[in-house]
């Protein structure tokens, strides 16, 4: 992930992607040939959900920053509901997330293009 160019929104994620498939095909396979348990399974499934959101979350901040600079003060917290909550995904699980932000002190970006926070995060949120 370190040699993706930041700057193509297209790499990024065809890389994530990858990387994704990559890993979950490792887990399926030790799940498969009971290399490991299913529980444990499910825990590497949720740990790797967890990366590629974490990631995906930190690249959409920093495209939304270009535009509009950064919130200060604001924050943006997300929260895993249902199995990835629990760590117990499945090969086929969806992600149930829900997205708190904070305001921070000021009210609005400091970019070019200012946003409240509400907007700010939401812009974030809906990048990816």
């Amino acid at each position: 992930m370190q040699a993706i160019d930041e700057t193509d929104p297209e790499a990024v994620l065809v890389a994530l992607n990858e990387l994704r498939q990559s890993v979950a095909f490792r887990i399926a396979r030790a799940t498969l040939f009971t290399q490991q348990e299913p529980a444990q399974s499910a825990r590497q499934l949720a740990w790797l959900a967890n990366v590629i959101v974490r990631r995906l979350l930190t690249f959409a901040s920093n495209e939304v920053a270009v535009q509009h600079g950064r919130l200060p003060g604001g924050g943006l917290a997300v929260l895993a509901y249902g199995s990835f909550g629990a760590a117990e995904l499945g090969f086929n699980s969806d992600l149930d997330l829900v997205f708190l932000y904070r305001p921070g002190s000021v009210g609005e970006s400091e970019g070019p293009r200012p946003l409240d926070a509400q907007r700010y995060c939401s812009r974030i949120v809906q990048r990816y």
